[in-house]
């Protein structure tokens, strides 16, 4: 079987933002701050909202900003630029499950993996993009993740996307949805969404076990 993607270039402006790999950084250094800033970017729309948010964290606990001042410098930072908020909270977690794959993978030549593509499948390609495609030429097996900030956001057609691509691979591609709220809001909202829908075939992952992906992606 043959697999390649093509990257689309519509994302490249968010994907390359120097804060947001930054922010991607930090966490994959402490993977213990994943859920909380997966709440932050789940929960916060502007930077009212983000103060809100870490003043009800120092509420709790008083030391929380200075054990925590180098990712909280840079989540003030990235609240108070001049941006499109909607397009980043979105790149942030798309940049992030691409760097926690991928440095799964560091050492390997034999493995395929984009951000924003098209996947091939043979003489099949997917009329739509996905966020993260990743496949090992050597063993066959590869992984296609659809990244939503919130539950909410996947729709029908990202549904009939994994599903197409879970049979043109012959199930040897795994499909996966991953989102900045919980495993079980995710899980529970596409169950009741779309009640006719098989969705066996897919994968959850929330912000309670992002760091999960590294130990369910595949090796390679």
């Amino acid at each position: 079987m043959k697999v390649k993607f093509k990257r689309k270039n519509d994302r490249n402006h968010i994907l390359k933002n120097e804060l947001i790999k930054d922010i991607c950084k930090s966490l994959l250094k402490d993977t213990s701050l994943m859920q909380f800033v997966g709440s932050i970017i789940n929960e916060c729309y502007g930077y009212q909202d983000f103060q809100e948010k870490i003043t009800d964290e120092c509420s709790k606990d008083a030391n929380f900003i200075s054990v925590n001042m180098p990712l909280i410098s840079l989540l003030y930072d990235f609240y108070k630029g001049e941006w499109d908020l909607g397009d980043l909270r979105g790149g942030l977690l798309e940049l992030l499950i691409y760097e926690i794959m991928k440095n799964k993978h560091q050492y390997s030549s034999k493995l395929l993996i984009e951000l924003s593509c098209y996947i091939h499948i043979d003489n099949w390609k997917s009329e739509k993009s996905v966020d993260i495609g990743a496949w090992c030429c050597e063993k066959e097996l590869g992984d296609c993740v659809e990244c939503k900030i919130d539950e909410s956001q996947f729709k029908s057609n990202h549904l009939t996307l994994m599903k197409n691509i879970k049979h043109k691979s012959k199930k040897k591609v795994e499909t996966v949805f991953v989102s900045f709220s919980s495993t079980k809001a995710l899980q529970s909202y596409i169950t009741s969404e779309f009640p006719d829908e098989n969705i066996s075939h897919l994968s959850f992952i929330g912000k309670d076990n992002l760091k999960n992906i590294m130990n369910r992606a595949i090796s390679c």
